[in-house]
């Protein structure tokens, strides 16, 4: 596992929303505020536990959404990151975190979501930061803002993304989630390799300055796919088993 220097912000929402709405979301990987953390790159010990965190952001400043904890074991199936400061006691806030192998060889696909149990919205209608609008929200794993712990995939790998504007920066998938499970807005989550063998994310939702409260964000939803490169001994194998192979078809 590692620690990264990076950061974050995010928010939620509640409230239906039109099509002419949604088109007013961009995703970025750059340009959020931060909370003031910043962890130095660092091993873990062996294992496989990463942070996630939902932060959120307007005129006023920058907030933690979820109270933690913010750090879980993978995989992580419906596990609460907190209460909802924003609701009374028992709107908690999850994240669900899997891996499957594919969809092509030597391939694996993680999937990670942030959403509320109750599926009532994250921020409701008319919610406030310091009197003022939320007009961002992001949605992070591993950064600085979450507590800094990415994900180790277990062996070396490369992201099967496109490279975002950011150098060593790319460009996986997400969904902005609404009432239901339906997609608000589809972008992308900017994912960082840590180290060679593990990987954070992060992305900053916006709707062109307005408030977010007005349309029923349940939750964020990003996959990422990896291409697992094989270790030094598992090539010498393979080479190996290549060569027996030869010299029995010679013979």
């Amino acid at each position: 596992m590692k620690k990264l220097l990076l950061f974050a912000v995010a928010c939620a929402v509640a409230a239906s929303v039109s099509a002419a709405k949604a088109d007013l979301f961009t995703a970025n990987g750059v340009g959020f505020p931060d909370l003031g953390t910043q962890p130095t790159i660092v091993q873990d010990a062996a294992g496989d536990t990463f942070d996630v965190g939902v932060v959120v952001a307007g005129p006023s400043g920058v907030a933690l959404l979820n109270p933690g904890p913010n750090n879980h074991t993978f995989p992580a199936a419906g596990e609460s990151i907190g209460d909802n400061p924003l609701y009374a006691p028992g709107e908690t806030m999850t994240i669900t975190a899997t891996e499957t192998p594919g969809p092509g060889a030597n391939q694996s696909t993680f999937d990670f979501e942030w959403t509320m149990a109750s599926g009532n919205a994250m921020l409701p209608a008319g919610a406030q930061l310091g009197g003022q609008i939320i007009d961002t929200i992001t949605f992070d794993m591993g950064t600085a803002n979450a507590g800094g712990d990415a994900l180790a995939v277990g062996s070396p790998f490369t992201f099967d993304h496109t490279e975002s504007t950011t150098p060593g920066t790319f460009q996986a998938s997400f969904d902005l989630l609404g009432a239901g499970g339906s997609v608000l807005f589809s972008g992308s989550w900017f994912v960082t390799d840590v180290g060679g063998d593990a990987f954070s994310g992060v992305t900053v939702i916006t709707a062109g300055g307005s408030d977010l409260s007005q349309f029923g964000i349940v939750g964020g939803r990003a996959q990422v796919v990896v291409n697992l490169v094989p270790e030094p001994a598992s090539l010498a194998l393979m080479a190996m088993g290549g060569l027996v192979m030869l010299r029995r078809r010679r013979a």
